[in-house]
């Protein structure tokens, strides 16, 4: 059986951590303000128009559930690139920081605009 590198090499497990941080942090924010979302949520927001994209709280925890997604798989392309080509492997962790990230202050945006 293989051993996963991603937990055993320390910049690969910091970048987990750090991501699931994020997403963790984010899923906290969805599920402590889930029961104080209207019927209909706003999801875009122009300062100019106002608000132009609508959906259901349903939508937002979809929104986080493919962050989420999207993470497991760079994820898994960091393990299987790691190695092949460490400098990639490091670069999907990376992302997949900058994209929990991205996640935390659209859900955060989110929560406070509604």
């Amino acid at each position: 059986m293989k051993k996963i590198k991603t937990f055993t090499t320390k910049p690969l497990t910091a970048l987990a951590v750090a991501s699931a941080i994020f997403s963790g942090i984010a899923g906290l924010i969805l599920f402590l303000h889930w029961n104080g979302f209207p019927s209909r949520v706003t999801l875009h927001f122009v300062s100019l128009k106002g608000a132009d994209l609508f959906g259901t709280r349903g939508d937002v925890a979809t929104l986080w559930g493919l962050g989420i997604a999207v993470a497991a798989v760079n994820l898994f392309l960091a393990e299987v690139f790691y190695d092949r080509s460490r400098e990639l492997s490091y670069l999907f962790g990376g992302v997949n920081v900058l994209l929990m990230f991205v996640l935390l202050v659209s859900i955060g945006t989110i929560v406070a605009v509604n």
